[in-house]
């Protein structure tokens, strides 16, 4: 087997921290690192992010299938979810299809009510 070379080294840790779910304290990190703590953050998930690159192509290279998480489940919006409601339910039950005007409707005379006013 040949030699552990750099980029391995950073995903086998990367990988036990992601298996073992650490959650570092970044405020230490960042006293070893002399850096800030929000740097420290940041920079440890850029490199999270890189190396679950690297074992996705690398897997991808050995004829493997690539693990993938599966995606969140959306929530319904407030509206949605009325809709639904309301699609259960009778549609001609009390609520009009269109809205109605305010407008006061207007007064059209006919030429029969002006001949009988005059």
């Amino acid at each position: 087997m040949a030699p552990w070379n750099d980029t391995e080294d950073r995903q086998l840790l990367l990988s036990v921290i992601s298996v073992a779910q650490v959650n570092p304290n970044w405020e230490e990190v960042s006293k070893q690192m002399g850096k800030t703590k929000e740097a420290v953050r940041q920079r440890f998930a850029k490199l999270k992010k890189e190396a679950g690159e690297i074992t996705t192509t690398a897997a991808a290279e050995d004829g493997a299938s690539p693990v993938s998480t599966p995606a969140p489940r959306k929530r319904k919006t407030k509206a949605k979810a009325k809709k639904a409601a309301s699609d259960d339910e009778d549609e001609d039950e009390g609520t009009p299809l269109t809205k109605k005007s305010k407008q006061p409707k207007k007064i059209v005379k006919t030429e029969d009510e002006d001949e009988d006013e005059a």
